[in-house]
């Protein structure tokens, strides 16, 4: 009688772990274009990580290059607001060529400035447009790893206990 009632019980248990092992596998089959989108995702997320880091990388150099041109600019200025200043009534001649090589150099430097000014801004774009397509993008991982959340059970299996729960 006893082995009969032990056979029952282990033919029972094993009925319901072959109930859960299909019930896995048809979550597991279902979600598995979801976890080929997820890691293409993924993929993609870490392209765009370092297209980012790159144009981080150049944002910076062009930033030391602007201040850089941009002292220079300010320095020139003030070279020829001090010859306006030092001769209100005009320039004696001696000065004349000194001056106008000042407003010359003064000219391109400023050009140039605003030059690498509009190339900056134009990368700054990109690197805006880049950052907000990432995120874009890590909102879609994490809503598909919420999505895909833990595998179900029709009835819960015991988890075994690790020496450090004892």
């Amino acid at each position: 009688m006893f082995r009969i009632r032990l056979l029952g019980l282990v033919t029972a248990i094993a009925f319901l772990l072959g109930v859960n092992l299909v019930f896995v596998s048809v979550q597991n089959f279902d979600k598995r274009d979801d976890r080929v989108k997820l890691s293409n995702l993924e993929v993609e997320l870490g392209a765009k990580r370092s297209a980012m880091q790159e144009m981080e990388s150049w944002l910076k150099e062009m930033t030391l290059e602007l201040s850089s041109s941009s002292f220079k600019v300010q320095t020139l200025q003030s070279k020829i607001a001090t010859f306006d200043q030092d001769h209100p009534g005009g320039l004696p001649a001696y000065l004349q060529e000194e001056y106008a090589e000042a407003v010359e150099q003064h000219n391109q430097i400023a050009t140039d400035h605003n030059a690498a000014v509009a190339k900056y801004d134009a990368l700054y774009a990109d690197y805006s447009e880049l950052v907000n397509r990432y995120n874009a993008i890590a909102q879609q991982v994490d809503t598909l790893q919420e999505q895909l959340g833990e595998t179900r059970y029709l009835l819960p299996i015991p988890r075994l206990l690790s020496s450090t729960e004892l």
